[in-house]
């Protein structure tokens, strides 16, 4: 026998379907219908099981709860209308089959949205983990804007009928009800997970400041987010002339966002606090020349009182509002990654063809359309579940 021959024959050997791989997307013994799609746009219709999908989470128990089923083989329909139908698709086969594939990291942040207005925290806890895994200087604003919009505490899942979801017995579950349960397992099971990939997220953006910071997507940023970026003590940029450029080039977009002029008041107006990031003072009074004081976004009065000060004149008073910024403190990167105390997910997830990029923002991961699958499960473990699985699920069915 060759030598591969034996782990061959103990691996190949056939196992038991489980119920949920058999069923999923079909419509034998379907006693529900989900019609999947935001409003105003096409819906997909997706047949599901509710013995199946009752189990998933709160959220899938409260509408498989509202189903009538007081006929025989009556099949009922619910309107799911605050979820793209492909992400809803994405969400059934987890839950059917407990397998999922994320190609890409828009995707992964879609996907786990959609996960936490389900409350399905496992689901949750994969889509942060291939994040975490696929952080880099490319993607790395997508992800800071996109949790910076996102409120854990507050999901929108449901729809503003709050009869739309009726507990057992017929009493209503009330929206901010399961709001606030969301908020407790959110908190158990994916605060510190968030928490690991956000601190990740900033230290790839000080380490990849001065790429990052020229970048199209930092024009694109809101506001309260560019200022929180540019008041970093730790960006990594080896003058203040690159974050003096990146507020003049995101000023100019916000005005075109916001239909304005392109005027120095106006510029001055988007800008409000991000004015004063750049730390003008660690500035040579040639790069303050050649830059700031030959701008029109500082006023005359802020100009003047800043050369001089870079130019010696100690003494020279700073307007009011100058003063208590951190214009004379210089920035310090320091390149320690940050610590993983814990595996961000089970052992489920794997990561496949999905290689680190150089850094730079023309970087494409390598990868783009490869996902996280399950691993497979040992044979006779696979083996025992699935039957067990398949026999809870005809007793049911003859139920």
């Amino acid at each position: 026998m060759a030598p591969n021959d034996s782990h061959h024959s103990a691996t190949s050997q056939p196992s038991a379907p489980s119920p949920g791989l058999v069923l999923f997307n079909s419509e034998e013994q379907s006693d529900i219908v989900f019609m999947v799609g935001n409003e105003g746009e096409p819906s997909w219709r997706i047949p599901a099981h509710s013995f199946i999908v009752e189990n998933a989470s709160p959220v899938f128990k409260a509408i498989v709860d509202t189903t009538d089923r007081t006929g025989q083989q009556q099949t009922t329909i619910r309107q799911i209308n605050y979820c793209k139908p492909e992400v809803f698709r994405i969400i059934l086969r987890y839950i059917y089959t407990n397998e999922i594939a994320m190609g890409s990291v828009p995707t992964a942040l879609t996907l786990f949205t959609a996960a936490n207005q389900f409350l399905l925290n496992d689901l949750c806890r994969q889509c942060l983990a291939f994040l975490y895994d696929h952080c880099r200087a490319d993607n790395v604003l997508d992800m800071l804007a996109h949790f910076t919009q996102f409120s854990y505490l507050r999901p929108a899942y449901l729809a503003p009928d709050i009869n739309t979801f009726n507990g057992a017995g017929g009493c209503p579950s009330s929206p901010s009800a399961l709001n606030r349960q969301s908020s407790l397992q959110f908190h158990s099971n994916c605060d510190n997970v968030l928490n690991e990939l956000i601190t990740r997220c900033y230290h790839t953006l000080d380490r990849e400041a001065a790429v990052i910071l020229e970048s199209e997507a930092f024009a694109n940023l809101e506001h309260d987010l560019v200022v929180k970026i540019l008041s970093r003590d730790t960006l990594n940029v080896a003058t203040e002339s690159t974050v003096w450029e990146a507020i003049k080039s995101w000023s100019c977009q916000q005005c075109a966002r916001e239909c304005r002029e392109l005027t120095a008041d106006n510029r001055r107006s988007v800008l409000g606090k991000a004015l004063y990031c750049p730390r003008y003072l660690t500035m040579t009074a040639d790069e303050f020349m050649r830059g700031p004081h030959a701008g029109d976004l500082l006023s005359e009065q802020e100009r003047q009182a800043l050369l001089a000060r870079l130019t010696g004149d100690a003494q020279w008073p700073l307007p009011v509002h100058l003063t208590g910024r951190k214009l004379d403190v210089r920035r310090a990167f320091v390149d320690q990654s940050p610590a993983r105390g814990s595996r961000l997910a089970d052992d489920r997830v794997l990561s496949a063809d999905m290689s680190p990029t150089d850094g730079s923002m023309n970087g494409r991961t390598s990868g783009a359309n490869a996902g996280i699958v399950a691993k497979k499960k040992s044979t006779s473990k696979k083996l025992l579940n699935g039957l067990g699985d398949l026999v809870i699920c005809v007793i049911r069915l003859l139920d």
